[in-house]
């Protein structure tokens, strides 16, 4: 370019950090190699904010590479080894960390570190917000699933570290932790107890009742987590005085079945709740009544409902709730009415199909007693044969749909309906999908603005590239479906939950 035309190097530092904004990370990538001050300006701290990272302890050039790199990373994980026994590797892992010792803000590993490893990678990154790490089971040789890990998102927590008994850990707000045997519950307890007035989102799973909850209160907690078998309590009292103790809670999320007295309890305490999703025991009524304490609910999580005589219309409908989550076992058309009649404000909504539904009379019965929805998720968990494609044509009763997402859910473009209003849809098993399925679908959906296509699909760029010259603002995201290793990353990206737009170096 000619700088008597344009002269882009006299721009202000902050007029070209304010251009590079708007450039995606491969985009930024490029503008850095046009100079070292582009480079600085391209991969500065600003931008640093939504990039992750990843040490590679397999590629030890990876080291020399850093070194020579002015690029202040604050977010890092490790993603190859499942257990980090290899002390060379280790070793390896301190190195790099060192190097963004004083701006990591975050910290995950898939691997279960020891106390000692543990106490290394915290003395290395003094100013740490979020650390995500497996916990050494001392007590069991058997793997350890954490299913709490899928539930961190935010900056400011502490997962799976109870262990260590000295910890000083002012900055922590948000924690996460996994109980696998009673000596864990009992060592744990003091720092905990220690912890639970400064935490403000608590996220506790349990493979059996290891810890006394009764003890604990979060004066401060807004959001609360709890699953496995925490809410197995010897008595009755137990649970209402753990639930009695929270006072500020907006969000609670109870995934395993809890009894009515836990709901009596926490609904009592807190009735400011704006999201509240649990799972009653099978067979027992979804109490209704309790939820009427929730002035300000918005989003509802039913968990799995078997039939329609868990629903009792002995309450008052609930006007304030927007969203609903449900899984449906044995429903019929009686349960739809009813849970109309109580969610009649209902806009978006998340739908499993388990067991032996027919898919196409489970979508018609949703879009005949919600026709307003603006967002709809389904997923048909239903075992059917790979040559069945199901039909969408009942969600032309939804003139108001916005956002579309369908998974497992296998179906082909000539069986689904056109919409004008339409601007968001993911598939993620587009079967055969070609490129003039592409077409045909900006065809559909003229509207549209972001397309999610995940595996099944047969297009190709040029057939991306036609539907984008339909659809100039549509943007395409294609996850991949051929290699490991991307169905490794991705596996990843959704155990920690790395957000989708924060991209990976």
């Amino acid at each position: 370019m000619n700088n008597q035309v344009f002269p882009i190097d006299d721009l202000p530092v902050e007029v070209l950090e304010h251009i590079f904004s708007f450039l995606p990370l491969s985009d930024r990538k490029s503008a850095s190699l046009v100079c070292s001050q582009w480079e600085k300006l391209a991969f500065s701290r600003r931008f640093l904010r939504k990039v992750a990272l990843e040490i590679r302890l397999w590629c030890k050039s990876q080291l020399t590479s850093l070194r020579r790199s002015s690029r202040r990373y604050r977010h890092l994980y490790v993603i190859f080894n499942m257990n980090v026994r290899n002390e060379s590797c280790f070793k390896y892992m301190l190195e790099v960390l060192e190097l963004f010792e004083k701006d990591a803000e975050s910290f995950q590993c898939l691997g279960h570190f020891t106390t000692e490893q543990l106490c290394l990678v915290l003395s290395r990154l003094p100013n740490l917000q979020q650390l995500v790490v497996g916990l050494n089971a001392r007590a069991s040789d058997q793997s350890i699933e954490f299913p709490t890990l899928a539930q961190l998102q935010a900056l400011g927590s502490l997962s799976n570290v109870l262990q260590i008994k000295n910890l000083d850990v002012p900055k922590v707000t948000q924690l996460s932790i996994v109980f696998t045997n009673s000596a864990e519950g009992k060592d744990s307890m003091p720092v905990l107890k220690r912890l639970a007035p400064q935490l403000k989102n608590v996220d506790l799973y349990s493979t059996g009742y290891f810890i006394p909850i009764e003890q604990l209160q979060f004066p401060k907690a807004e959001v609360l987590k709890i699953g496995g078998n925490l809410c197995l309590a010897d008595h009755d009292w137990h649970l209402r005085t753990f639930f009695a103790g929270f006072k500020l809670l907006k969000e609670v999320v109870l995934n395993s079945a809890v009894k009515e007295i836990a709901l009596d309890a926490i609904t009592k305490a807190c009735p400011e709740i704006e999201i509240f999703k649990f799972k009653v025991l099978r067979f027992s009524p979804i109490p209704f009544h309790l939820l009427e304490r929730l002035k300000y609910l918005k989003t509802l999580g039913l968990g799995l409902v078997y039939d329609d005589s868990e629903i009792d219309l002995k309450c008052n409908p609930l006007v304030s709730v927007k969203t609903l989550s449900v899984e449906l076992s044995e429903c019929g058309e009686i349960f739809f009415e009813r849970l109309q009649h109580l969610l009649p404000n209902v806009i978006a909504m998340d739908v499993t199909l388990r067991d032996d539904w027919e898919f196409e009379w489970g979508l018609g019965q949703i879009c005949r007693n919600f026709p307003g929805l603006q967002r709809l998720e389904i997923s048909d968990l239903v075992i059917r044969g790979r040559t069945f494609f199901s039909s969408l044509l009942a969600l032309e009763q939804l003139d108001q749909l916005e956002e579309l997402t369908l998974k497992e859910v296998h179906t082909r473009i000539v069986h689904l309906p056109s919409s004008r209003r339409l601007e968001r849809f993911a598939i993620n098993y587009p079967c055969w999908l070609t490129d003039g399925d592409l077409l045909d679908l900006a065809s559909l959906y003229p509207k549209l603005r972001y397309l999610e296509l995940g595996s099944g699909r047969q297009v190709t760029s040029k057939g991306i590239a036609a539907f984008k010259s339909q659809l100039v603002n549509c943007v395409v995201h294609c996850f991949p479906s051929g290699l490991i290793w991307s169905r490794v990353l991705t596996i990843y990206r959704d155990i920690l939950e790395i957000p989708r737009h924060m991209p990976i170096e």
